[in-house]
């Protein structure tokens, strides 16, 4: 069986990246053609910024535009994702609000913490956080979202500066060739994505899995109590660290950190929704049910968890509570309960 590590980043890329990070002026330029273009086709057509914003976002997906193409496992700088026309939700972010400020739009990279968007991949889990862009114009707030990955959302986005943005970016990279087992450039960029914000939990978790595989263990749990000295709920770390003390048979710290996690977990909807799909597959109907409820009690206003509540119903023979949950599921449908991408949100 593949041994599980918990993996912190925002996209997982595919690309053979330098071992020496990319400065902020790089990770931001704007190539002077995509500048040109950017005037021709959006400022000199708009008249107010809402349009600008508008036509910025149609210029980044239409043929005669940037024609980006969504890549999950990509996460590149501005010039490159011009140049090979894909991104993951980060790589379209950082774009996006280099140009929307180039238009003189008020623009900056979001985080939100919870989502459902959970992927496996080469016998690794990563844990996948997400990142959008807000806008302010004229006083009113906006949320542009590209990522396809994720369904379901909990909570507001929280506003990041570019610091936190090239964390994010190095971080991501660092994972990438952790997982090509290039130790010496996983490091340089995960130092990178402290260096740019200390505070940054995820890339501190990061830098704990490249401890524990070159064979420092006690570098890693280092490395993992300063991840959760920053954010104490951080649940890659708190299962890594689970993993390192029961590989070493520390029974009593494993014990803490294994109900640490296990709170964490019952506390999260998207867990619950997840382990009722599991069990779901399995035909565990009833026990299907249960975790839906739960993931129902702590975040209400997603429709998939109701929607997924009338289906384990319908399979125990419960019609009339099925029917209700469809209804309650179409209501919040209706509403914009879900994520919708590339689409403005007040």
């Amino acid at each position: 069986m593949a041994k599980l590590t918990a993996i912190a980043l925002f996209a997982l890329s595919g690309l053979a990246y330098a071992q020496v990070p990319p400065d902020r002026e790089q990770v931001f330029a704007v190539p002077a053609e995509l500048r040109e273009r950017v005037q021709t086709q959006v400022v000199e057509r708009a008249r107010t910024p809402e349009q600008r914003l508008q036509l910025l976002i149609e210029f980044m997906f239409a043929p005669d535009g940037m024609a980006l193409e969504y890549d999950l496992q990509t996460t590149l700088s501005v010039e490159e994702t011009w140049r090979l026309r894909r991104g993951n939700c980060l790589s379209f972010t950082l774009a996006f609000v280099t140009l929307a400020r180039a238009v003189g739009v008020e623009a900056y990279a979001q985080e939100v913490d919870q989502v459902l968007a959970w992927i496996e991949q080469d016998g690794t889990i990563f844990h996948s956080g997400h990142i959008n862009a807000g806008v302010r114009i004229q006083g009113r707030r906006y949320t542009v979202d590209f990522d396809r990955s994720v369904v379901a959302t909990r909570g507001r986005p929280r506003i990041v500066d570019d610091h936190r943005a090239l964390a994010h970016l190095y971080n991501n990279r660092g994972a990438e060739l952790l997982a090509q087992g290039d130790h010496a450039g996983a490091r340089a960029f995960f130092d990178a994505a402290l260096a740019r914000d200390v505070g940054f939990a995820a890339a501190w978790n990061n830098l704990g899995v490249l401890q524990l595989r070159v064979g420092d263990p006690e570098g890693a749990e280092r490395a993992y109590f300063a991840a959760l000295a920053h954010d104490s709920e951080h649940l890659p770390t708190l299962t890594n660290l689970t993993s390192l003390y029961r590989a070493q048979g520390r029974a009593g710290r494993l014990a803490e950190y294994e109900r640490r996690m296990l709170e964490v977990q019952r506390r999260d909807p998207f867990h619950n929704f997840i382990l009722g799909l599991e069990h779901e597959r399995r035909g565990e109907f009833a026990a299907a049910a249960d975790y839906f409820q739960r993931a129902i009690r702590l975040h209400d206003g997603e429709f998939r968890f109701h929607l997924a509540l009338a289906r384990v119903y319908q399979e125990m023979g419960e019609l009339r509570r099925a029917e209700r949950s469809l209804e309650r599921a179409e209501l919040l449908s209706q509403r914009g309960g879900g994520v919708h991408q590339r689409k403005l949100r007040h």
